[in-house]
C-alpha cells in the first residue's frame, strides 16, 4: 500500500490499494484537507455589488461559484435568483428583473461562461451597459 496522506497541505490525500482486479485509488480525506478544499473552493467565487437608482437606491449582489455550481442574485439582501448546477452549465445565461417601487429600473445580467473556468458578466441598467466583470 502506498499512502500519499502524509504529503504537505494542498497535495492529494489518497491511497493506492491492491484489489483482486489490480491497483485501485482510494480517497481518504483528513480534517485539514477538507478545510483546505473548502478554502480553495471559496476563492473561486465571482462576486460583485452594484448600486442601482438615482433617487431610490438599491443594492444588487451577484455571487457565482463555478466549482460548486451555485449562483445567487440578491436585491437589498433579498434573494431574487438562486440556482444550483453541478453538470452542464450553459454557455450563456441572461437574468432580467425590475428593481424599485417608485423609480423602476430594469436590470439585466448576462453571464457568459469561458471555455474551462471563469465567466464574463455584463450588467445593464435600463438597456445601458454599466459594468463588465471578468474572472473566475
Amino acid at each position: 500500500m502506498i499512502s500519499l496522506a502524509s504529503q504537505p497541505l494542498g497535495q492529494s490525500c489518497a491511497e493506492l490499494r491492491h484489489s483482486p482486479g489490480g491497483l485501485r485509488l482510494l480517497a481518504v480525506w483528513h480534517n485539514r484537507c477538507i478545510a483546505s478544499c473548502k478554502e480553495n473552493c471559496w476563492r473561486r467565487i465571482m462576486k460583485f455589488k452594484i448600486e442601482v437608482g438615482d433617487i431610490e437606491k438599491h443594492q444588487v449582489e451577484f455571487t457565482h461559484n463555478q466549482l460548486i455550481g451555485s449562483l445567487m442574485i440578491k436585491v437589498d439582501k433579498k434573494t431574487v435568483v438562486h440556482t444550483t448546477r453541478l453538470i452542464n452549465e450553459p454557455v450563456q445565461e441572461i437574468y432580467q428583473f425590475v428593481v424599485g417601487q417608485m423609480e423602476k429600473s430594469e436590470v439585466r445580467i448576462e453571464k457568459l461562461r469561458k471555455q474551462l473556468f471563469g465567466s464574463r458578466n455584463s450588467v445593464y441598467v435600463g438597456n445601458r451597459l454599466v459594468r463588465v466583470f471578468e474572472g473566475i
